[in-house]
């Protein structure tokens, strides 16, 4: 292995090492992330607390593992009975008494311009920012006179799972025939016989779902296939409105599936909620298409739910991997 890297005027060969000590650290390091994940959260419930003892438990018997296998190589190696440690042996107790972690956290005022960091990393482009920040303050000033004017009262707030589509040409969206989506994407193996793959998705989907067939004058529409003249509305944003399992509060994601984002092409992935088990895929194309006058919104996706190598699962279970693989 003809690697080397320069360290002072010492030059040093990189090698692969197996270190038992240093993995099992690892596995130390991944429990405790995920103890600080649900100590962030700001709604618990019952769920959440059980699985915050539930990783306690783990967390404890790797530290407690890791200090043996330290003792047995160097018998005066540091002792794991420190603040940081033991503080998530009160961690539940203490939020089933006091409420979330940002109850009883010193850190809300260790903070200088909190909202106008917050402006500048969550709704700002990083670019002309200045221009950025004085509009969001001036309607931040505005949203907080509207609400001085309105009167308390009770209200339930629906929770909404809107999907909208977004797009232009330039930014992977515009209006395309059938046939002119094909010969643009010839080269790409995904677009083969696309045409077809539509057609015979669209006629599963009337078969399956009749209630979503359109109606011309009363009549239900007979769909067969698409004609290669048919047109076809490309999308390059998808933004999905949900309601977070998290915190119960409407979140909002936005998706990007274009060639031409910022000088690069972008497209993102996702994970599907089905029936038998989420998986996760690789947006292709966001398009919808008309049938009998009514719209249909798709997405062509790239599924990761391909086996994987069988050799690599307790390293995937000891590091919280998920590992995925891709359809050929």
């Amino acid at each position: 292995m003809a690697v080397h890297f320069s360290d002072g005027t010492k030059y040093e060969d990189l090698s692969k090492t197996k270190d038992v000590h240093g993995y099992h650290l690892l596995k130390c390091g991944q429990s405790y992330m995920e103890l600080r994940m649900y100590a962030g959260f700001n709604l618990h419930t019952e769920h959440s607390i059980q699985a915050i003892w539930d990783e306690l438990v783990k967390f404890s018997e790797l530290i407690r593992e890791y200090e043996q296998l330290t003792k047995s190589v160097k018998p005066g190696a540091k002792q794991w009975n420190f603040p940081k440690v033991h503080s998530h042996k009160h961690m539940v107790n203490d939020i089933l008494e006091k409420g979330v972690t940002l109850n009883y956290s010193t850190k809300p005022n260790e903070k200088m311009h909190g909202p106008l960091k917050d402006m500048y990393q969550l709704r700002t482009n990083f670019k002309d920012v200045t221009e950025q920040q004085i509009d969001l303050h001036d309607e931040q000033m505005s949203e907080n006179d509207g609400d001085d004017e309105l009167e308390d009262e009770d209200s339930e707030v629906e929770q909404s799972r809107n999907v909208t589509l977004h797009g232009s040409r330039g930014k992977g969206g515009g209006v395309f025939t059938i046939e002119g989506i094909q010969a643009l994407k010839a080269d790409d193996p995904v677009f083969m016989g696309f045409r077809g793959h539509l057609s015979k998705f669209m006629e599963g989907q009337f078969e399956k779902y009749f209630d979503i067939i359109p109606e011309v004058d009363g009549q239900k529409v007979t769909f067969s296939s698409f004609h290669p003249k048919d047109k076809i509305q490309l999308h390059g944003l998808l933004k999905v409105d949900y309601e977070n399992t998290v915190d119960w509060t409407t979140s909002t994601d936005y998706l990007r599936c274009s060639p031409e984002f910022y000088n690069h092409s972008r497209y993102d992935c996702l994970l599907i909620d089905i029936t038998n088990c989420p998986f996760f895929t690789h947006l292709v194309m966001v398009f919808t298409c008309v049938i009998g006058g009514k719209e249909f919104p798709l997405a062509l996706i790239h599924p990761f739910d391909q086996p994987v190598d069988a050799a690599t699962e307790k390293l995937d279970d000891d590091l919280g991997f998920y590992r995925v693989h891709a359809q050929k």
